[in-house]
């Protein structure tokens, strides 16, 4: 009986955790810059008749030197193309990074889009470093997310 309460607590905790609205991920390893000529891309096709949101997962050391991240998103969709270029916040006003710390990296998620309509043919994304740098240091990781809009 003790045993039958410890699993149910385990799966009833545990099944409560993590993003279970992610239906897909891409991630790109940076190696320390990000170049403008090499933007994050990828193709993504869904069964579901849901929309979506879009975001990016990004990974700098202490060595980026900005306060914020420009970035030029777009979206192929619906025979359409659709373009975004905004400045996203990766410090707050007192000069401290935003986003979490794990070990010498900050991870800081960007929402580029809040919702997507769906689209059964597929959608075409690609994400491109948007600064006065050729090579953005200080990035390691940059990962494409696509969850569920809320």
């Amino acid at each position: 009986m003790r045993y039958s309460i410890f699993i149910i607590l385990f799966f009833q905790i545990g099944g409560g955790c993590g993003h279970q609205d992610i239906i897909d991920s891409h991630a790109f390893r940076m190696n320390g810059s990000w170049d403008f000529e090499h933007p994050v891309e990828t193709r993504f096709s869904y069964s579901e008749n849901e929309n979506l949101k879009l975001s990016l997962s990004l990974t700098h050391t202490d060595g980026f030197p900005y306060k914020n991240i420009y970035l030029r998103s777009t979206l192929s969709l619906h025979d359409t193309i659709q373009e975004e270029i905004n400045s996203y916040p990766l410090q707050n006003d007192l000069g401290q990074w935003l986003g979490s710390k794990k070990g010498e990296s900050y991870n800081i998620n960007l929402l580029l889009f809040n919702r997507i309509e769906y689209d059964p043919s597929g959608i075409d994304i690609k994400i491109e470093q948007y600064t006065r740098e050729d090579k953005l240091k200080g990035v390691e990781f940059a990962k494409i997310i696509i969850e569920k809009a809320d």
